[in-house]
């Protein structure tokens, strides 16, 4: 019955995966059409929607594994081994999956660490 369960899952998440993507492209598509105000606070908001919609674009770009591990990580607050289980995957894979994956991310981002920014 397990294995069964487990399909039916993996169908529901890959349904819910597509569905994720096309609202991290519509973000990032979103963002570039901010339009910029004078005031510095509007100029705020949309300096974080540019980099909102590239890091949507650069989440989209991801490998399924990669982004994965990432929100996860990320979003989900899991630790390596909560990751590894969760994917059925071992634990030195979650860790080159998420070093691979901030990588590419800090490169989309043009070196930004979005963390460090919004706190400094």
């Amino acid at each position: 019955m397990r294995p069964w369960l487990y399909g039916i899952a993996t169908h529901l998440v890959a349904r819910h995966r597509r569905t994720e993507i096309r609202r991290w492209k519509a973000l990032s598509r979103a963002a570039e059409r901010a339009e910029h105000d004078p005031e510095d606070a509007a100029l705020s908001r949309v300096a974080a929607g540019e980099l909102t919609g590239r890091l949507a674009e650069a989440l989209a770009g991801l490998s399924r594994g990669d982004r994965d591990v990432v929100l996860l990580s990320a979003l989900g607050e899991l630790s390596h081994a909560e990751v590894a289980a969760a994917l059925q995957i071992p634990v030195g894979t979650v860790a080159s999956r998420l070093n691979r994956a901030r990588k590419k991310l800090r490169k989309a981002l043009g070196e930004v660490n979005p963390l460090k920014e919004s706190h400094g």
